[in-house]
């Protein structure tokens, strides 16, 4: 209780520091801001060592490349031993996703792919894709959020240390640390996210390997028909890793 008001002080004093009066706390360390240069504005805040490199990998990436798929970096520094990053602010649509109709979610799937797209063109994977992390804007686009995670495609996950990841939405490679970092595994992870978002997630909050061994059926029907593809193929490969596991 007395650390976290201590960092709770620490948070108060950084504010003080960069001249901002008015915020409020959107979730965990992420605050909505009005900034005194920047309007409206988003800061995330970080106080551990891991959390410093992933907000470090992050505010380089968002400062080295621009897009309007993914957060505008304004600004990024430390004070009082807590990190910070200030993000442009923008609008998201708040309301369920249930009630989205068939349009809707077309709309929603394609813009997300077309962000995951302008991203792999970077070089880089998300590594991290669930419902949070993916924004949906008032006129149904997407905006990819929290890039602490990002991975260079064709990079050996054995020897990426700092990736935070999601077993629930996240594909056999990466959760289990094989292989390579491929574009097909964010897409896995926006397949489970997008069933998630319009029913309930397919794996019953299971991780992939971990509902295998249920031996009960994904709940699919709510994507297109790819998705379900995809997710299947997956679902084959964890029983065989079940069946055969991998020897070191």
């Amino acid at each position: 209780m007395n650390e976290q008001t201590g960092l709770g002080d620490k948070v108060t004093t950084v504010f003080r520091v960069l001249g901002i009066s008015q915020y409020s706390l959107l979730y965990q360390q992420t605050y909505l801001t009005t900034h005194p240069c920047h309007g409206p504005s988003i800061i995330k805040f970080a106080h551990s060592i891991q959390t410093k490199q992933q907000l470090k990998i992050e505010a380089e990436f968002l400062h080295r490349y621009g897009s309007h798929y993914w957060p505008k970096y304004l600004d990024y520094g430390s004070s009082m031993g807590v990190d910070w990053l200030i993000l442009q602010f923008f609008d998201s649509f708040f309301d369920g996703f249930f009630n989205l109709d068939f349009e809707e979610k077309q709309m929603i799937t394609n813009s997300a792919e077309q962000a995951l797209s302008a991203l792999h063109a970077t070089g880089y994977i998300h590594g991290d894709i669930k419902p949070s992390n993916l924004i949906i804007t008032p006129n149904r686009q997407v905006k990819l959020v929290d890039f602490g995670s990002i991975m260079e495609i064709g990079l050996h996950y054995k020897h990426h240390c700092n990736s935070s990841l999601t077993p629930k939405f996240c594909a056999l490679s990466p959760y289990l640390r094989t292989g390579k970092a491929s574009p097909q595994h964010d897409f896995f992870s926006l397949a489970i996210s997008l069933q998630t978002m319009w029913q309930a997630h397919p794996f019953a909050e299971l991780s992939l390997i971990d509902f295998v061994k249920t031996n009960k059926p994904a709940m699919l029907e709510c994507l297109f028909s790819r998705y379900q593809i995809l997710i299947s193929k997956q679902i084959k490969h964890a029983k065989q890793l079940i069946c055969f596991p991998l020897q070191d």
